[in-house]
């Protein structure tokens, strides 16, 4: 039997010796001292000591300095207290070999006893390969968390369990919450204030397709309440073994895109459905595109339209220097607008008002260009007549006008028929004398010739006034139009004792107009004034002055009254049309704005000053003709 146990003992000597031996990893013993006892092939490959040198050595021989100088005080401490910070425990510890390099060593140290003797066995393993690893991977851990923190996409990591696992900061600036406060939260708790029926629909999705990625936009609020939208997509963590571990999301704020797509639905629609009609050339002028609105006025469609010039509407009304002057303003300013007469593929020629926009790139080239158009041949039409109707307006306040003046041109006709008829009678009654007194006859037939060029020349000046003008504008004496228009108030003015006062500078002052219509305004005017006094109640002096004053480009006309001025609160009304202070049955309310627009019609402006209580002036402004022409 004790042979049996010599033998089994013998033999796991043996095998105990060969595992030590062929051990990966350095199996050393020390008795209490700290001597080396075994030092087996792995210790001798990974120190570089041979069994030689080391059987006998101090362990501190294989530790870097501090270690090296303190070993010897930790055994001797450990063998008085019994206490161990080392023995039983797994740690790392810094080794050095033969040639003086450091490494890191895995070690597990504990304690035996054989016989009466206390040994300590320590297995070390060099963990340089595997530090490094680690070093390696926790730098790479480092550089993905720097990146996942740098990114500016939403990157939120939700684990197996549905609860977070990671929220980078573009999610905290986004969601306005920290990282701290929804780590380890369920997904569905994080406070993001979105779609959650579809963000976990799509997560839902996600987990069903079996690993692939899932897209979704999605409406959510911002910190500050603002109305947006996301664009996420969910990409599940499969592991190796197929297993669903979590997933990813990574979103990014569209409400930019979603605002530019808005604009661009909203161009498109605008596009199709303007009236105005729309070509889009390239730089050459070669048309790319053209909107519905474009076929619906000149007939063309847009697959005959694309890939010809525009000039294909051409009509030839305008000459080669408009289009020169057109191309010039597009070149030097980007733009043009204009009116244009173009021409319908079916032959009719048509207005239009054109703008065209010059479209340029980084370099400043022109790419394309853009004209929008439209059909202005019903405005042309009614604009044609409004002008018959101010056209009629203004021959109606005319002859309101003489039908205001007619008791005073019947007075002035009244004068010389008198004088005709006395002299008539006193003809008749020389003719019954035997005796004919010669002289006395011729004298007789002067004052009658002289009554009636008096009587025609009223007549003349009605019938000038009254008849229609053409709209034409040209060189008018100032003096004579004034001149003109007083005598067809005739004594009327005198009856109401009413002075007028003329001061024209001597010589002919011509101004642009048209002497018919200057005229109708000067008449406006004086009978306004008159009219005015009729409104007073003390005994001032009713006095109308007209000036005209002189200058080298323009001439100035002032009517001047001395009635109850204008109140400042209808200054700015007295030129629309169709409002008066008369009356009612007295006055249309059409004269001063006709005569406003008179005076802008010959280039010219009206002015009015005036203090209510003292009197108002009106002012017209004329220019004079180019060259001094008299």
């Amino acid at each position: 039997m004790a042979r049996l146990r010599y033998k089994t003992f013998r033999g796991n000597e043996s095998y105990v010796r060969a595992v030590v031996d062929n051990a990966l990893d350095a199996i050393i013993t020390i008795n209490e001292k700290g001597f080396i006892e075994s030092f087996n092939p792995a210790a001798q490959r990974i120190f570089g000591y041979s069994l030689e040198e080391a059987l006998g050595a101090n362990i501190s021989l294989l530790m870097p300095e501090p270690y090296k100088s303190q070993h010897d005080d930790y055994i001797k401490r450990y063998l008085k207290t019994g206490k161990s910070r080392f023995l039983g425990v797994p740690r790392e510890v810094l080794a050095m070999r033969k040639n003086g390099s450091v490494f890191t060593a895995g070690i597990s140290a504990s304690e035996m006893r054989v016989g009466s003797q206390r040994q300590f066995i320590g297995v070390m393993r060099d963990i340089t390969d595997r530090k490094q690893d680690e070093e390696k991977l926790r730098n790479a851990h480092m550089e993905i968390e720097r990146l996942f923190s740098a990114i500016s996409e939403i990157l939120i990591g939700v684990d197996q369990e549905q609860r977070i696992s990671r929220w980078n900061k573009a999610a905290e600036e986004t969601f306005g919450i920290s990282e701290i406060d929804v780590l380890g939260k369920l997904f569905t708790e994080c406070g993001v204030k979105w779609d959650w029926e579809k963000a976990l629909a799509l997560s839902s999705k996600c987990m069903r397709k079996s690993g692939k990625a899932c897209s979704a936009e999605l409406a959510y609020q911002k910190l500050g309440g603002e109305n947006s939208y996301l664009r996420i997509t969910i990409n599940p963590i499969i592991t190796e073994f197929g297993r669903f571990n979590g997933f990813l999301l990574h979103g990014n704020d569209i409400t930019e895109q979603k605002k530019s797509e808005d604009q661009l639905n909203l161009a498109s629609t605008v596009y199709e459905y303007a009236l105005d009609g729309i070509i889009v050339t390239d730089g050459d002028a070669v048309i790319r595109s053209v909107n519905p609105a474009f076929t619906q006025i000149t007939g063309y469609t847009a697959k005959e339209a694309i890939g010809e010039n525009p000039r294909i509407l051409k009509s030839g009304r305008q000459d080669e220097d408009f289009y020169q002057q057109m191309w010039a303003s597009l070149k030097e300013k980007g733009q043009w607008k204009g009116e244009i007469w173009n021409k319908r593929k079916n032959g009719e020629v048509y207005p239009e008002w054109l703008a065209i926009t010059a479209i340029k790139d980084i370099s400043g080239k022109t790419v394309k260009y853009i004209s929008v158009f439209r059909d202005t041949t019903e405005i042309k039409r009614a604009e044609e007549e409004l002008l018959k109707q101010s056209e009629r307006l203004s021959q109606a306040e005319k002859l309101a006008a003489i039908g205001e003046l007619a008791s005073g041109v019947a007075h002035e006709l009244n004068q010389p028929l008198n004088h005709i008829n006395i002299t008539c009678q006193l003809l008749n009654k020389i003719a019954e004398k035997k005796k004919i007194d010669k002289s006395g006859l011729l004298e007789e037939v002067r004052v009658i010739s002289e009554n009636v060029e008096r009587a025609v020349e009223i007549i003349k000046n009605l019938r000038d006034f009254s008849r229609k003008e053409s709209s034409e504008i040209y060189p008018v004496n100032v003096g004579k139009a004034i001149r003109n228009s007083i005598k067809m108030f005739g004594s009327q003015l005198k009856v109401r004792n009413i002075s007028l006062i003329v001061e024209i500078p001597p010589g002919r002052i011509m101004v642009i107009g048209a002497a018919n219509r200057l005229s109708q305004v000067i008449i406006n005017l004086i009978a306004n004034a008159r009219d005015a006094f009729d409104t007073i109640e003390d005994d001032r002096q009713k006095k109308i002055l007209i000036k005209v004053e002189d200058s080298a480009d323009e001439a100035v006309i002032t009517v001047k009254d001395s009635g109850p001025g204008i109140p400042d609160a209808i200054k700015k009304e007295i030129f629309n049309p169709f409002f008066t202070t008369k009356p009612p049955g007295k006055g249309t309310g059409i004269g001063l704005s006709i005569v406003y627009k008179i005076i802008q019609e010959f280039g010219g402006k009206l002015e009015v000053e005036s203090q209510e209580g003292s009197g108002a002036a009106m002012i017209l402004t004329l220019l004079k003709p180019p060259g001094g022409v008299q």
